[in-house]
């Protein structure tokens, strides 16, 4: 099986020399390498082009895009113009176990069921996060255990949350890509598209060994700690508005699975649309009946944002200040 690793990267010179140095020290080497850099204003490709040219990585290659796609579209496109059976999803501030991609390889050869598979981590947690948001993190890694199982991840009641791991765990077979390119829409994440689509066809799997370590700082892709009160109410009405989309995308995309039962997925939708519009009003009420509705449907939810729609009820007021 050929392999190809795509980079998204943009504006991540602090971090990116070391993710490179975990991909290019891989125990089975990648056959592609594309780095797809969104016009980073600092010197992110500077150094990527001088890391390719240090160790003669013939086959890697650095993309600058013309004009900026944005994280979801910069990795869709990339995954798009990759050549390997299976691509691996990669981000610019993680931290690759080395046999990352010789252990994933393995479960796909072994087990063809597979489309999807993430894999199993640790997070790599800085003390720049708030201090709840370091002991959620903590608490994950207590709870976590590496074995070699590989599981099947269903379509479960957090709907369009439903998947293995985050992108940078993940790995895609081409072939089911183009299958599914159809019903791309910006309004995924590359990870929420391919763990949404795999699980709704019972073809997600997750692997339990270690792939690698999550890193966790204030700044990262998911951190928010560092937002304008105002600024934050906005991202998070944005995000539950994508999800909504999502979850429509989702609901058409079953519609059309003529030959399977798709009732109780259906059902799974509807109910985290209901919720995705509690949580709507909650940011735009402000109140703390709105926060009740919301937790009534935390099952609904990916945990990381139940914790998160706490710790904001007690600055939302300041929003109207």
């Amino acid at each position: 099986m050929k392999t190809s690793v795509v980079i998204a990267t943009y504006n991540g010179e602090e971090y990116i020399e070391e993710q490179l140095e975990t991909i290019k020290n891989q125990t089975r080497t990648v056959d592609e390498v594309l780095v797809f850099d969104d016009l980073s204003q600092d010197g992110t490709a500077l150094l990527i082009t001088n890391f390719i040219e240090k160790y003669a990585l013939s086959n890697w290659n650095l993309i600058v895009n013309k004009a900026n796609k944005s994280y979801s579209r910069n990795f869709y496109e990339g995954v798009s113009q990759a050549t390997g059976d299976i691509i691996f999803c990669c981000d610019q501030d993680d931290i690759w176990n080395e046999k990352k991609v010789e252990n994933m390889v393995a479960c796909f050869e072994e087990n063809s069921k597979i489309q999807v598979l993430s894999g199993n981590y640790s997070y790599k947690i800085d003390k720049s996060l708030p201090v709840s948001m370091q002991f959620y993190y903590k608490a994950e890694n207590f709870k976590n255990h590496f074995n070699t199982t590989v599981k099947s991840v269903r379509f479960s009641s957090k709907g369009v949350f439903s998947g293995g791991g985050p992108g940078w765990t993940l790995a895609i077979r081409k072939e089911y890509f183009n299958k599914i390119s159809p019903f791309y829409s910006p309004v995924f994440s590359h990870d929420g598209f391919f763990n949404t689509f795999s699980s709704m066809d019972r073809v997600c799997f997750k692997y339990l060994g270690e792939t690698g370590e999550f890193r966790r700082y204030s700044g990262s892709t998911s951190d928010s700690s560092l937002v304008h009160t105002n600024e934050k109410l906005n991202r998070e009405l944005l995000l539950t508005k994508n999800y909504l989309e999502r979850v429509k995308i989702a609901q058409n995309y079953l519609e059309q699975k003529e030959e399977v039962n798709v009732k109780q997925q259906q059902k799974i939708l509807f109910k985290q649309s209901k919720a995705l519009k509690a949580r709507q009003n909650y940011y735009l009420e402000k109140n703390l009946r709105s926060l009740f509705r919301v937790l009534y449907s935390w099952k609904s939810f990916n945990p990381v944002w139940v914790v998160k729609d706490v710790l904001n009820y007690g600055t939302l007021g300041k929003s109207e200040q």
